[in-house]
């Protein structure tokens, strides 16, 4: 009844049947594009997984909170954009591209479905300044600024000569309503490794390891087997870049950052120690500290010639395919489409389920740079003029090829794993010309967003990673899965 009786006019009245820990934190807009769309601000005493992923059909977003003077004695900019930017679909590459003209020193930003543009910037940005001298609206998109404070979904765990890590269990809830049977899948069985019964086995959604070479750190990094692909006769893992970045980093490894890292780490299980296989291949060679560098945060392990007991079981349970350029630019980013591939006993008939465990709730873009060009950028405040002897082109062709896009989604709680999510597949769901159900891979879990913008000095290692468990988390992001994978690697 209230997808029917919910208008702008009457809204509030539905606040007393919400929970009355966050219903004065609400607020319903009509978004250019996205129609109704809630936003939540919560206090820092709301319990964040109790804010639901919809109210009355319409999509919830939560911010990152940002607290600097909204208004000063100078009038700012008019809106420089000539049109209204649609919210709910992957911006164009000229939007991108003006975005980072106009706002010179943003190192990306997150476009919400609520209408909202959140800029990132850099440590010591003058935000009086911006609020003076720069738009506060963009293309009808209300502008503010926050730091940047993503946190990679990796985990840590201390190193044992007996480990008895195993895979995360599912929430009772996604257990109850997951069904046992293992799907098809696109590869031929008769080319997959025999079958086994180690207890060692890895799965779609098993934590592994990564372990470098003499390191001495007591903790190990580890994340999930995203999928298995197959090329040129070869399998290969999918996980996320910067498990490995994070362990070269603990290990003050000499390798990294540098062209050759990739050949200072090894895979293994995160269920006994065993060894999967070397890396192959990274989708982010100029990777340093997370997120600098990375454009897809995807490297690929070469388990081609790994025990085939350890790796046989590791099959995607449902038909799937790459999302395509074109069908990442079709995103409509207010609908429930998308789900997380993160267990084997998915089913087809159990889609249109898994099309309410998330909630999408717009798009993030950042810039490839390097940690030096960071840190020459940190000298200069919002207000200098840019050097006219930049090196750096701002046409749009220049900018698609030195930013990173990413999908952001809320997580139903009663779907969410504990424990490291980096490398989880995330999909958007469709219904083929035969009426087959399809997956559509679009990218790997790679980032959470707090609500709060906490700095991030003294917080390595371990006390770092559990910020994520303090339950403030505003949404995830996955970043779009690199061309080249999509084009040379089939979805086993």
């Amino acid at each position: 009844m209230w997808e029917q009786d919910l208008q702008l006019n009457n809204w509030k009245t539905f606040l007393p049947h919400l929970p009355e820990d966050f219903r004065d934190q609400l607020d319903l807009r009509e978004v250019f594009g996205s129609g109704l769309v809630w936003t939540c601000t919560p206090s820092d005493s709301t319990p964040i997984d109790e804010i639901p992923l919809t109210i009355a059909g319409r999509p919830v977003v939560i911010p990152v909170e940002y607290r600097y003077p909204l208004m000063s004695a100078t009038t700012p900019p008019p809106d420089p954009h000539p049109h209204f930017i649609d919210p709910s679909i992957t911006i164009d590459e000229a939007t991108v591209n003006d975005i980072f003209n106009t706002f010179e020193k943003a190192l990306g930003f997150y476009l919400f479905i609520n209408g909202m543009l959140q800029v990132i910037v850099p440590d010591g940005f003058d935000f009086q300044y911006a609020v003076s001298h720069r738009p506060n609206e963009f293309g009808g998109l209300k502008v503010s600024y926050i730091n940047q404070d993503m946190i990679p979904t990796a985990e840590t765990s201390a190193e044992s000569s007996n480990s008895t890590s195993t895979v995360q269990p599912a929430s009772p809830t996604q257990t109850q309503r997951y069904a046992s049977t293992i799907g098809s899948s696109r590869t031929n069985i008769s080319q997959r490794p025999n079958q086994g019964s180690s207890p060692t086995k890895l799965e779609l959604g098993s934590l592994v390891q990564a372990k470098v070479e003499k390191s001495k750190a007591t903790e190990r990094f580890q994340g999930k087997i995203g999928v298995m692909t197959t090329s040129n006769d070869g399998y290969f893992l999918v996980i996320s870049s910067h498990v490995l970045t994070q362990a070269l980093t603990a290990a003050k490894s000499d390798a990294f950052p540098g062209n050759e890292w990739v050949n200072s780490v090894t895979i293994i299980s995160g269920n006994g120690g065993k060894e999967i296989g070397k890396v192959s291949e990274t989708f982010d060679p100029q990777a340093r500290t997370f997120p600098h560098g990375f454009l897809h945060d995807v490297s690929l392990v070469n388990v081609t010639y790994a025990p085939m007991h350890l790796v046989s079981g590791i099959k995607a349970p449902l038909p799937a395919e790459w999302l395509s350029q074109a069908g990442w630019s079709k995103i409509k980013y207010t609908t429930q489409t998308l789900f997380l591939l993160d267990s084997p006993q998915i089913q087809s008939k159990s889609i249109g389920i898994l099309g309410s465990q998330c909630q999408m709730v717009g798009q993030g873009i950042f810039r490839l740079h390097s940690q030096l060009e960071k840190k020459a950028r940190f000298k200069f405040s919002f207000g200098h003029k840019r050097s006219n002897s930049a090196s750096v082109s701002t046409t749009p062709e220049t900018w698609t090829s030195l930013v990173s896009r990413s999908v952001l989604y809320r997580v139903d709680p009663d779907f969410r794993t504990p424990g490291a999510q980096s490398g989880t597949a995330v999909c958007v769901h469709e219904e083929s010309e035969d009426k087959l159900e399809v997956v559509k891979i679009a990218g790997f879990s790679s980032f959470a967003q707090q609500v709060s913008d906490v700095q991030r000095f003294d917080m390595e290692g371990k006390k770092f990673y559990n910020r994520l468990e303090e339950g403030r988390v505003a949404f995830y992001g996955a970043l779009q899965a690199p061309e080249k994978l999509r084009d040379e690697h089939a979805i086993a």
